[in-house]
């Protein structure tokens, strides 16, 4: 189980700017999410959304303080805030961007729930470096249970790993978005 060990070994860093958000999503458009540099007195990550019929697609900028090595994305396509365990809906992803450029769905599911995971050639990511900023872009297709038609609200968390250390005093996996779906940012798709 090589990407699990990968994710033990690197100690989480808190991305913030996910946590009890609800916010709007207009279809075809880029939308950055909160920003709380000003809040820190620093620079901190940040990121974007997009999504259509097929995909949901996204941004994540940090600059050289928030730097990692790999990231978690969590997305529930049916984000209802009403459980306290993720379900076959929550998608849980990592991406590896120091050495080699890739991503893979890592979703462990409760007893009982179950469904295949993504296909890797439906996950595509780009990272550039821009100005000591880390850019990382990524397009996830084919997620289980997601139809904007029907199910307008999405969930979505991210957490940065560093495998040396952690840039936040406190240890923040016991607040990861993948533990508690319901302190995932919500964000409604309107056409």
């Amino acid at each position: 189980m090589k990407v699990r060990a990968l994710l033990d070994a690197m100690d989480p860093l808190c991305p913030v700017d996910c946590i009890g958000i609800h916010g709007i999503l207009q279809k075809g458009v880029m939308t950055k999410l909160a920003d709380l540099s000003a809040l820190y007195e620093m620079p901190c990550s940040t990121s974007s959304l997009q999504w259509d019929a097929i995909a949901i697609r996204g941004c994540i900028t940090m600059p050289k303080s928030m730097q990692g090595d790999a990231l978690e994305i969590v997305i529930d396509t049916r984000h209802q805030h009403t459980g306290g365990i993720p379900t076959r809906f929550c998608h849980r992803f990592l991406i590896q961007y120091q050495e080699e450029v890739y991503a893979k769905e890592t979703t462990q599911f409760p007893m009982g729930d179950d469904r295949a995971l993504i296909d890797s050639k439906d996950l595509e990511v780009i990272k550039t470096t821009e100005d000591d900023v880390d850019i990382v872009q990524w397009a996830f297709m084919h997620l289980y249970g997601y139809d904007p038609e029907i199910y307008t609200n999405i969930g979505f968390g991210y957490q940065i790993y560093h495998k040396s250390t952690s840039l936040f005093s406190f240890p923040c996996g016991e607040f990861s978005a993948w533990k508690h779906p319901q302190l995932m940012a919500t964000y409604t798709l309107i056409s």
